[in-house]
């Protein structure tokens, strides 16, 4: 396969791109710094302010074809003990790289492991490091017959077992979420997050206000609360976190609607 010319070329002197937090006070500053890397006079620092936070930044948010730009290169300078991992965005599903994260086993997560960086080093020295994306994009099985591999989204993380794509309330111990539902309800099972906080009582609003009171979620995230609900043509709810423990980001790991 012959690779075109590159994408993109960052070197941080004009703009920073499209580079951005991601997920607001939980997510990481994105800041736009002076540089001693004998190479450029700027480059992008994340720093993690929340020490319950995922650490996250959008690196490119364009859709692209992998296959036509297949590499990612980029020089680095990551501290000691930094847990950041790369991610793609491609047909709806996550798909992630490992750069120095912990091992993780994708569970119940809209998101796949596809392998490994060898030797990123995390001695706060400057390194380069050169990925080919489409190749490791290509050994998940749920991109094997895929014609074309379009990357939607560029993203660095911590997106730990407990938080990968699940709704928390970003430092406070109770919080609400609106779901469009649009449909006659029988019931709605709701799990916990895999993660240190637990929900310990909350209640469903639904858009006639009615509620529906729950109280302690099931702490490990595997197994669900369900409440009967059995009303027809309900256009939302809201799931209220009302009481918790345990930390500062509870939330919910799955909302699970039966219909009739």
């Amino acid at each position: 396969m012959e690779e075109d010319p590159a994408l993109v070329r960052e070197d941080f002197e004009v703009s920073i791109g499209s580079w951005r937090n991601l997920g607001g006070d939980i997510g990481a500053t994105v800041e736009k710094v002076s540089t001693d890397d004998g190479f450029y006079n700027h480059c992008v620092r994340l720093t993690n302010t929340n020490a319950g936070g995922n650490f996250a930044a959008i690196v490119y948010d364009r859709s692209y074809r992998a296959n036509r730009y297949p590499f990612i290169s980029f020089r680095y300078r990551f501290q000691k003990n930094v847990k950041l991992n790369l991610l793609a965005k491609v047909k709806g599903r996550w798909f992630e790289i490992g750069l120095t994260d912990d091992a993780k086993d994708y569970v119940r997560v809209n998101m796949e492991g596809i392998g490994n960086v060898p030797k990123i080093i995390d001695d706060d020295k400057w390194h380069f490091v050169r990925i080919n994306l489409y190749q490791m994009l290509r050994t998940s099985a749920y991109l094997k017959d895929a014609a074309d591999i379009t990357v939607d989204m560029l993203v660095l993380a911590d997106w730990g077992q407990c938080n990968a794509f699940e709704w928390a309330t970003a430092g406070q111990p109770t919080g609400w979420v609106q779901i469009q539902v649009n449909n006659n309800i029988q019931s709605v099972s709701i799990y916990d997050r895999a993660c240190p906080e637990q929900v310990t009582g909350g209640h469903i609003e639904l858009d006639n206000g009615e509620d529906f009171f729950f109280g302690s979620l099931e702490d490990s995230g595997t197994v669900a609360t369900e409440i009967t609900i059995n009303r027809p043509d309900v256009d939302w709810i809201k799931v209220y976190i009302d009481a918790s423990t345990g930390g500062v980001n509870p939330g919910l790991g799955e909302v699970v609607f039966e219909y009739y």
